[in-house]
């Protein structure tokens, strides 16, 4: 899936990614950018689709995927198609049960016993 993110600073970044996971690349991307970044549009395509978009817009080019934003590259994105997005099944989690009664565990230290359950601090441990 190609996407089209723009930048409050005038940029419009090209990229590819595999999956439809636009809102956690989004996030990736924000993460690095001083700017608010907004995705303009996905479509469909790889690499290679990809590939021949930077280089039809290649003389827009700014740095590596980011380009300058122009009409030309606006006209390109609103003749694409909307690329279907990826819909997830939820995962569900069982929770995670605790005993009613922690197991203790006797340990020497200082030829005394301490019980150990999950309140044990590590430096009371005999290493």
């Amino acid at each position: 899936m190609i996407y089209f993110v723009k930048s409050e600073s005038g940029h419009i970044k090209i990229g590819y990614m595999k999956n439809g996971r636009k809102r956690m690349r989004l996030y990736e991307l924000q993460v690095g950018c001083p700017y608010k970044l907004t995705l303009i549009k996905q479509i469909g395509g790889g690499y290679e689709k990809e590939a021949e978009i930077h280089k039809m817009f290649k003389r827009f080019r700014i740095l590596g995927e980011w380009f300058l934003e122009t009409k030309e590259i606006y006209d390109f994105i609103s003749g694409q198609e909307e690329a279907a997005t990826i819909k997830r099944k939820k995962t569900v989690v069982a929770k995670k049960t605790t005993p009613s009664e922690p197991k203790n565990l006797l340990y020497p230290k200082n030829n005394h016993l301490i019980a150990f359950n999950r309140k044990c601090k590590p430096k009371d441990l005999i290493q």
